[in-house]
């Protein structure tokens, strides 16, 4: 392919690809490809440390995330995708739940008590469901799906129901002994199984699976659909479209998704409703570059409370995927800016701004490899290593998500008519797109085959002042709404559109502190103060340096 004449922006594959090294780097050959959670890093030199969120939750994640970097990128890595699908399906019992093995030492990062010996955790059936849906899609595995079968068999056993409605009683199933009673947290134990509904309704969606159905159905009904607050719940829901509480594992924006996706099946309009309120009050607390709080309506309602992490992010992607799927809503921008600004910008890219020469050099551990390409879940709005213990996995595996999210339906196509919702590079079977931000204001699309397009212009870019280029010949631009339509293209055609892209500087006011971000278009290329101890938004060097060589657009 030959180089273009702008810079491209490819930093949604760039960033899935540096996620897959880096998973590749955080397996324990000497424990049998056991994944490293933590990085600890108090510890002189940092070290990679082990949690009971290895086995299940880490599995899980790793294993979607890799698959999904290939598909986004093309690049295969088989002998790392087939390790970590290994470890991942040993981890499934002969009731079909997925368990944990017994922890060695105290919990790094622990909700409620973790009990001594085998359990399967609520919250980490959820995270193996994603990867085995994912798998399910890709292949349509027999295999797969009986295992898939089994596991929501058994969810649905041991389940206790009220009517149709199910609800965890704690967060853990302990293995030959029942539900946890120590240390199980009830009053939070209702979301955190909600995590598995959505993917479950998922995998209903391309199975039929009536054990899917019912589970999911009955998840929703128990958490979504229930006076949570009545019956002590922590994290909550309320009638008028408010949710209380953590919004990644508390619940709140995966149980959501659940319930769009149930109401979309079912034509049920209030319940669509319902999930549109619920959905706007919570981005209501991000910003618009993407910063998001964990917890929202805490301590009061109207306020919220924790740093921003990407799993969260990723949730809501999926919950506004789906409400605009059912014609609920236009959410275009805010995955488009968040997902080129703080989902990029809370993965680790330079180990030698946190760790010396020195004690990369007297580890015992792959330290540089474990950390570039890692993904923080604790930043602040111009900083990462909110925690300064250390660092979670689990980021990682969200943040590969977030943008096979954005990259997938960024342009989606139906009998010749290509639909461009977000102009991030990519490789189309009809065309592909360019996006030369922030380095111009422009994008280019060259077409693979006859097609016509319809492109969402982004809240940054003005309809007056844009200027379309067919073949180098200037066309006059024809707009539906904010869309730009343009028919009758033929293969080999190449179209650059071109706008005005100004530097523009926002205030902020987030948790206290005071932030002024200076954009161009779309896009975050500073942030003022500058954080420690890993501060983001660094961005002009990368408008002063072009990128090597032709992108990989994937």
């Amino acid at each position: 392919m030959s180089r273009p004449e702008y810079p491209v922006n490819t930093w949604l594959q760039d960033a899935v690809d540096l996620a897959a090294e880096n998973i590749g780097h955080r397996l324990d050959t000497d424990r049998g490809d056991r994944p490293w959670f933590w990085f600890d890093l108090k510890s002189d030199p940092p070290r990679l440390v082990h949690d009971y969120w290895d086995f299940c939750d880490m599995s899980g994640r790793w294993t979607n995330a890799v698959m999904l970097a290939r598909l986004m990128t093309g690049r295969e890595r088989p002998e790392l995708e087939q390790r970590l699908k290994d470890y991942m399906l040993a981890r499934q019992g002969p009731d079909g739940l997925f368990y944990n093995e017994p922890a060695e030492s105290k919990a790094i990062i622990a909700i409620g008590e973790v009990p001594e010996g085998v359990f399967a955790d609520m919250f980490c059936q959820a995270r193996i469901m994603v990867a085995l849906t994912t798998w399910y899609l890709e292949t349509g595995s027999a295999e797969i799906e009986e295992r898939i079968e089994r596991l929501l068999r058994r969810l649905l056993a041991i389940m206790p129901r009220e009517g149709t409605a199910c609800r965890a009683p704690a967060l853990r199933y302990l293995q030959g002994r029942g539900w946890q009673k120590e240390g199980g947290c009830p009053q939070i134990a209702a979301g955190f199984a909600a995590n598995i509904a959505p993917m479950t309704m998922r995998y209903h969606e391309a199975s039929g699976s009536d054990a899917a159905l019912g589970l999911a159905k009955g998840l929703v009904e128990g958490f979504v659909l229930t006076e949570g607050a009545a019956r002590g719940d922590t994290f909550h829901f309320r009638s008028d479209g408010t949710f209380f509480g953590n919004t990644h594992w508390g619940g709140g924006l995966p149980a959501t998704a659940a319930a769009v996706r149930i109401a979309r099946a079912a034509g049920d309009d209030r319940l669509l409703d319902f999930c549109r309120r619920v959905f706007e009050n919570i981005i209501s607390f991000a910003t618009d570059f993407g910063w998001m709080p964990t917890d929202v309506n805490t301590p009061e309602e109207g306020k919220s409370n924790g740093q921003s992490e990407i799993c969260n992010l990723t949730d809501a992607f999926h919950t506004a995927l789906q409400l605009m799927a059912a014609g609920v809503g236009d959410y275009w921008d805010f995955i488009d800016s968040a997902a080129r600004n703080q989902i990029l910008e809370q993965q680790f890219r330079d180990p030698h701004r946190l760790f010396t020469e020195d004690q990369i050099r007297r580890a015992d551990q792959p330290i540089a490899e474990g950390l570039r390409g890692s993904v923080e879940s604790w930043a602040t709005p111009n900083s990462l290593v909110g925690n300064a213990n250390g660092l979670e996995g689990c980021c990682t595996g969200a943040l590969v998500r977030a943008c096979y999210f954005a990259w997938q339906h960024a342009i989606e196509e139906s009998s010749g008519r290509v639909s461009i919702h977000m102009p991030f590079s990519r490789a189309h079977s009809c065309l592909d797109l360019l996006c030369h931000e922030p380095w111009e204001g422009a994008i280019t699309l060259r077409i693979r085959q006859p097609c016509s397009v319809r492109l969402r212009l982004p809240k940054w870019i003005e309809k007056n002042a844009l200027k379309v280029a067919r073949n180098d010949a200037a066309v006059a631009p024809v707009f539906d709404g904010r869309h730009l339509t343009l028919d009758e293209l033929a293969e080999g055609d190449t179209l650059r559109l071109t706008y005005p892209i100004d530097e523009t500087r926002r205030e902020y006011r987030i948790n206290d502190a005071e932030y002024t971000a200076a954009w161009r278009g779309g896009t975050v290329v500073e942030m003022r103060p500058v954080g420690e101890p890993y501060a983001t938004y660094l961005r002009k060097e990368r408008l002063e340096t072009l990128p090597p060589d032709p992108p990989a657009l994937g």
